[in-house]
C-alpha cells in the first residue's frame, strides 16, 4: 500500500532518532514524550524446575516458553531465551548452569547485549479430578430442606453442607483409596506464575506482575492445554502493559491521522491509541515538574506500513495537532451506562443500568437492568427489567455517534390477587430503536435515545403456593392487564471503564 510522503520524511527521522538518541517532539518535557523506535533487548533468564517422571512434562519449561514465544509475537521485544544463552556463553567458554538467581541477571545480560532481563517463576501448578457438575450434590438432604421455615437455618444448613463437602474434597484430592485419579476424564488444572523485569546494571526490579489461569475439564494434557492457552492470552495483555507503544501524530487529515508507528515494531490492525497532547515542563521556582498532556482522542489503527500507519479517530473531545502524542492503549474498555426514562403514556419514571461491551468498535452488545414500573389498575405497579441489546454504531463524526438498535427483555411485576396471593406477571417485548451518543470526554458519553416497544401487554398473572406448583392468580373479574409497549424516550450517561477479561 502507499502512505503519504509525510511517512518517508518520519522513516528519515526516525533513523536519526536511533542513531542519536535524541527524541523527536515539539516541547521541552521529560522523558514521557519519547517515541518508542526501536524494539526492547531482553534476556530470559533460564529456570530449572523438577520434571514430572510420569509424564516426563515440565511446567516451568512450558511456561517459559510461552513467554518467550508471545513476547516475541508482540514484535516489540528481541527475546534472547535458553537456547540463545547457550550458544552465547559456550562462545564465552562459560556453562549456563548455576546461572540462575537474580545476582546472574547482570552478567548474562551483559554477556548477551540485552536492555533488561526477564524472571519467570511458576508459584504454583496443580492438576487434580474433580467431580463433574450435577444436581446430584444439590437434590442431597431434600427431605431436611422441605420442612425449613426459617430462611436463616437453611442457609445455615447450607453453608454446613458446602464446608462438609468441601473438607471431603480436599482430603481424597480426586483421589480414590488406592491413590488412583478418580476422575481422569475431568481434570481441573490451576497455574500461578510470577513474571519479573530485572534492571542488568543494578538487579534491582524495575517491573513486577503475577499471573493465573485455570481450567476444569477433560484428561490432563486437554485441561493443561486449556489453562496454557488462558496463560497466554493474559500473559500478551500484561507484556504489551510493560513496554506500551508510542508514537507522534504526523498530520491529520479530519477524523484520518498517519502515526509514526508500523509493522516493525509489531504493530497491526485495530489497535487502539489515546490521542494527548504532549507533556510539558512546568517550572515554579526551583522546583520543575513534569505535567502529563491531556487526552483529546482515541484512534483505532487501520493501514499499516513498515514504519507507519494510518488510523481513523473513533471519539473526540478536543483538537488534535500534529506532533500530538499516540499512547498504546491497552485494557479493555466496557460501557456503564445510567439512565432515566422520563414519564411517557403509560409508564412512569423508570430509571437504569446497563452494560455495553463494545463501546470503543461500531458493533456493540450490551445487557441491561431496570426498576420499571407500569399501569395496572387501580394502582401503579413496580417491577424490574431485563433486556438484552444489539446494535450498529455509525459514527456522523468523531464527536457524535448513532446507534441504530434492537432491545429484547421481559419486565416483572408483583401485585396481590383478590385472594391474597402473591403474584407476578411477566411481559415479554422487543424494541427497536435510536441512540444519539455524544463524546464529551475520556471516560464520559452522554446518550439521548428513542425506542418503540413491541409486545408488552400482559394479563397471564401466576402464583406460586407452599406446594411449589405453578397456579393462575385469582381474580373476581378480568385479570388487571399490565402494558408498558408504545414509545420510551432515555437520557442517560455512560462512563468508559477497563474491563479485565477473566483469564
Amino acid at each position: 500500500m502507499n502512505l503519504p510522503d509525510s511517512i518517508v520524511r518520519f522513516s528519515i527521522m526516525l533513523l536519526f532518532v536511533s542513531i542519536t538518541g535524541i527524541p523527536i517532539s515539539g516541547q521541552d518535557s521529560g522523558a514521557t514524550n519519547d517515541l518508542i523506535t526501536r524494539k526492547k533487548r531482553l534476556v530470559l533468564l533460564p529456570t530449572d524446575a523438577p520434571v514430572d517422571t510420569v509424564e516426563k512434562y515440565s511446567i516451568a519449561t512450558e511456561v517459559n516458553r510461552s513467554v518467550s514465544s508471545v513476547a516475541a509475537g508482540l514484535g516489540r521485544f528481541e527475546i534472547i531465551d535458553r537456547n540463545d544463552l547457550e550458544s552465547i556463553l559456550m562462545e564465552q567458554d562459560l556453562a549456563l548452569l548455576g546461572l540462575v538467581d537474580d545476582s546472574a541477571a547482570i552478567q548474562i545480560g551483559k554477556i548477551a547485549a540485552a536492555d533488561e532481563a526477564l524472571r519467570v517463576t511458576v508459584l504454583l501448578f496443580s492438576q487434580k479430578g474433580v467431580p463433574p457438575k450435577s444436581s446430584s450434590d444439590d437434590d442431597d438432604d431434600d427431605d431436611d430442606d422441605d420442612d425449613d421455615d426459617n430462611l436463616g437455618t437453611f442457609f445455615a444448613k447450607a453453608l454446613l453442607k458446602g464446608l462438609a463437602k468441601a473438607a471431603v474434597k480436599e482430603v481424597f484430592k480426586g483421589k480414590d483409596e488406592k491413590g488412583k485419579e478418580q476422575y481422569p476424564g475431568n481434570i481441573q488444572t490451576y497455574l500461578s506464575a510470577e513474571i519479573r523485569n530485572i534492571d542488568i546494571e543494578t538487579g534491582e526490579t524495575l517491573y513486577s506482575f503475577n499471573l493465573s489461569s485455570t481450567h476444569t475439564g477433560g484428561s490432563k494434557g486437554n485441561s493443561r492445554g486449556n489453562t496454557m492457552q488462558k496463560f497466554r492470552r493474559a500473559l500478551s495483555s500484561e507484556l504489551r502493559k510493560f513496554y506500551k507503544l508510542q508514537s507522534q501524530v504526523v498530520s491529520v487529515n479530519g477524523d484520518e491521522l498517519i502515526l509514526m508507528l508500523g509493522s516493525e515494531m509489531g504493530l497491526k490492525p485495530g489497535m487502539l491509541f489515546q490521542i494527548t497532547q504532549p507533556d510539558r515542563m512546568e517550572t515554579w521556582g526551583e522546583f520543575s515538574v513534569d505535567v502529563p498532556g491531556e487526552p483529546v482522542a482515541y484512534a483505532a489503527v487501520g493501514d499499516v506500513a513498515a514504519t507507519g500507519n494510518r488510523s481513523k479517530v473513533l471519539r473526540q473531545w478536543g483538537d488534535i495537532e500534529p506532533g500530538y502524542l499516540a499512547k498504546e492503549h491497552v485494557d479493555y474498555l466496557a460501557g456503564l451506562q445510567v439512565d432515566l426514562r422520563p414519564a411517557v403514556m403509560a409508564s412512569a419514571m423508570d430509571i437504569g443500568l446497563a452494560f455495553r461491551l463494545r463501546p470503543m468498535r461500531n458493533i456493540d452488545f450490551g445487557l441491561g437492568f431496570r426498576y420499571a414500573t407500569a399501569d395496572g389498575y387501580p394502582h401503579r405497579l413496580n417491577g424490574g427489567e431485563l433486556n438484552i441489546m444489539g446494535g450498529q454504531r455509525l459514527r456522523q463524526s468523531p464527536k457524535v455517534a448513532l446507534l441504530p438498535k434492537v432491545e429484547a427483555g421481559v419486565s416483572l411485576f408483583g401485585k396481590r390477587d383478590d385472594e391474597g396471593n402473591d403474584a407476578i406477571v411477566p411481559v415479554p417485548f422487543v424494541a427497536p430503536g435510536l441512540d444519539v451518543e455524544i463524546f464529551s470526554g475520556p471516560k464520559r458519553d452522554y446518550i439521548i435515545g428513542i425506542s418503540y416497544r413491541l409486545g408488552g401487554v400482559s394479563d397471564k398473572w401466576v402464583y406460586t403456593p407452599d406446594e411449589g406448583n405453578t397456579q393462575p392468580a385469582k381474580w373476581d373479574g378480568r385479570a388487571p392487564e399490565v402494558d408498558i409497549s408504545g414509545i420510551v424516550i432515555t437520557v442517560g450517561v455512560r462512563f468508559l471503564v477497563p474491563a479485565r477479561v477473566g483469564h
